[in-house]
């Protein structure tokens, strides 16, 4: 949790379809680091705090960088 606010423009608008109906998102680039990777990455803003995570990474961001394994969690080599 950060006592801080993040500000970035807003780049562009991706229109979003799900089940629930169609919404436009803002999207903003921010640059991240996972381990010893730093790229400027692209996300769309969205209401997260009711989730259990407030970030997702897209499958974009790892391509060719990292493997998934979904039976472990908080892994990183």
């Amino acid at each position: 949790v950060r006592d801080e606010w993040i500000e970035a423009p807003i780049e562009r608008r991706v229109k979003i379809v799900q089940a629930s109906g169609e919404e436009s998102r803002p999207v903003i680039s921010l640059l991240m680091t996972l381990g010893p990777i730093r790229e400027n990455v692209e996300f769309t803003l969205n209401d997260r705090t009711h989730l259990d995570y407030p970030v997702l990474l897209g499958r974009r961001f790892m391509l060719d960088i990292a493997t998934i394994d979904v039976a472990e969690t908080y892994l990183h080599e």
